[in-house]
């Protein structure tokens, strides 16, 4: 035992070489989740249903919940510490645990990746101030909101100016939107790919969005390539924007000075 325990305080995933008795002693178990959560599916299932172990599997790895019994991935305190830890551990959490506000929010707000929301359920992707705090941590989220909230500006804006290339995932009204666009191009100027024909034909929009990423002015309109100012803000940017300019200003001194 004394060997193995050695181990396991130095590597929790050597507990998958031991016997089965000492995959069943607590105190060997316990090292090892503690040392890394990802060793839980080594312990003995007897132990898998020990709460005291998998409340200390979860929280080195949120993870860890998938291998916990059934009944541990509907006990809150462990689902709650496992969402804290990596938000999507909501994946393996029980269909009344993500549908419970307190759990999802500490999920989203973890948010390494934006996916937590995805496996919320259908009434909380609806539920405003939930969505809102998961496009500020990330704004990926923003594709799993309900079609409504897609539709919410305030929402929609929160996104953006966390990521501007989730402008994709709002409603195709709010893609048409000039100020959702505006603010999106500032955040990311390549997002310009993604705005209407009227607003790559817009002034301000295309500067918004070269200033941010020179190149992004190739998704312009031909007018506004073949505007001076326009072209001068894209090349200062990114010099790599040139190739996107009118012929015309191609042969202009003061593009090819910057350029």
């Amino acid at each position: 035992k004394e060997v193995v325990l050695a181990a396991v305080r130095q590597n929790g995933n050597a507990l998958a070489y031991a016997n089965n008795k000492l995959k069943s002693d607590k105190d060997t178990a316990m090292a090892a989740v503690q040392q890394n959560g990802t060793a839980l599916p080594y312990v003995s299932k007897k132990l898998r249903q020990d709460k005291e172990v998998v409340l200390a599997a979860v929280q080195n790895n949120g993870h860890s919940l998938y291998h916990a019994s059934s009944k541990l991935q509907s006990d809150k305190e462990i689902v709650l510490t496992a969402a804290q830890n990596n938000g999507n551990a909501l994946l393996y959490a029980s269909s009344e645990l993500r549908s419970d506000k307190e759990v999802v929010m500490a999920a989203v707000q973890e948010g390494k990746c934006g996916h937590a929301l995805h496996y919320a359920s259908r009434e909380l992707k609806s539920y405003r101030e939930l969505v809102l705090a998961a496009v500020q941590k990330n704004a990926n989220a923003l594709q799993y909101a309900s079609e409504k909230l897609t539709q919410n500006k305030e929402v929609v804006l929160a996104a953006v100016r966390n990521d501007g290339s989730t402008v994709r995932y709002a409603s195709k009204a709010l893609q048409l939107d000039r100020h959702v666009v505006l603010e999106a191009v500032q955040n990311s100027g390549s997002t310009l790919i993604y705005a209407p024909k009227t607003l790559r034909s817009d002034k301000d929009v295309v500067l918004a969005a070269v200033k941010n990423r020179g190149v992004a002015l190739q998704f312009a309109s031909s007018d506004l390539q073949a505007d001076k100012e326009v072209a001068l803000q894209a090349v200062q940017q990114n010099k790599n924007a040139f190739r996107y300019i009118s012929n015309e200003l191609k042969a202009d001194k003061d593009v090819l000075f910057c350029h």
